[in-house]
């Protein structure tokens, strides 16, 4: 109806103005051309409220997805998680996550994966899971993004290191948390859902059989 339409876009806007009030206090003291591209934050606004948004998909908790087809709202943000002091910017912006629609804990996760992968360009040693994966973990809901960051971290440390097994161990326990869950559901998650399940246990099983 029109006036679900009305709704819809005042929550749009809306969203807009509360990001922006947020990233003007946080970034107050940056100069213009190191703050991050608001603008970039949100799908365009329809040129008509009452047509049906065209909407992407939402990025995942890894993020730097290549597709065009899907939105990545926390990308504006990498060069700002990039620099040091990138663990107190995530805290500061952790409430970010629900203004652009996003689960908690997910600007953290992409803090986290910026903070890895600049240590891998500059051959730096990553820090220790229990210091730098696990408290990540903790702040995420959903057993499947735990496991899918739990096996990105693995990835990134070296091969048969004792800190790649215990991102493996993680990944398991959260992977078969989410097999679990999607099972209870009785045939009501989708076979996408379903099948993206199964498929993470079955990686997650094989990594660690090759290295046990």
């Amino acid at each position: 109806t029109r006036v679900k339409a009305l709704e819809a876009e005042t929550l749009r806007v809306q969203r807009r103005f509360d990001v922006l009030a947020l990233l003007s206090t946080t970034f107050e003291s940056y100069p213009w051309e190191k703050r991050p591209e608001y603008s970039k934050m949100f799908e365009p606004l329809p040129l008509d409220p009452f047509s049906p948004p065209t909407k992407r998909k939402m990025c995942s908790v890894l993020g730097f997805e290549e597709s065009g087809d899907v939105f990545d709202p926390l990308a504006p943000l990498h060069d700002i998680l990039d620099h040091s002091g990138a663990n107190s910017m995530a805290g500061a912006l952790a409430s970010l996550c629900s203004m652009v629609q996003l689960p908690p804990g997910y600007l953290h996760a992409r803090s986290l994966i910026v903070r890895f992968r600049k240590l891998r360009e500059s051959s730096d040693g990553l820090p220790k899971v229990e210091s730098s994966v696990i408290p990540v973990i903790k702040k995420l809901v959903s057993p499947a993004d735990k496991a899918d960051l739990a096996w990105w971290c693995s990835s990134q440390y070296a091969s048969g290191s004792v800190e790649q097994l215990h991102c493996l161990d993680l990944a398991h326990s959260n992977a078969t948390t989410a097999s679990e869950e999607i099972e209870s559901l009785q045939g009501r998650a989708s076979k996408e859902d379903e099948r993206a399940a199964l498929d993470r246990v079955k990686r997650i099983d094989t990594a660690r059989a090759i290295l046990s």
